[in-house]
């Protein structure tokens, strides 16, 4: 009996040791724009990821790499005031 319960934790635990947080890097696995709010959360997350090949398929490595991405993309363009205005006239009626 203690043999055999003994061997039922041992199944336990290295059941469980599949379910780690390891796939999911040092900053867990969040959503784009988490990232995109923790800037230096994402940067280490992409250090992580880079620093293994296999790691850059996954999707908390994919998620930081697109938020490193948009900080980049409003850091150079910097962020849109009042959006887009038009003016002139309005093209001609098509024939």
């Amino acid at each position: 009996m203690q043999k055999t319960k003994g061997i039922i934790a041992m199944i336990c635990i290295v059941g469980l040791a599949g379910c780690s947080s390891s796939h999911s890097g040092p900053g867990g696995m969040h959503k784009v724009d988490w990232y995109t709010a923790h800037p230096k959360v994402a940067a280490q997350e992409v250090k992580w990821c880079n620093n293994n090949a296999p790691r850059k398929v996954l999707a908390a490595c994919q998620n930081a790499y697109q938020a490193q991405s948009d900080i980049a993309t409003k850091q150079f363009f910097g962020v849109p005031k009042g959006g887009i205005q038009v003016t002139g006239s309005p093209a001609a009626p098509m024939p």
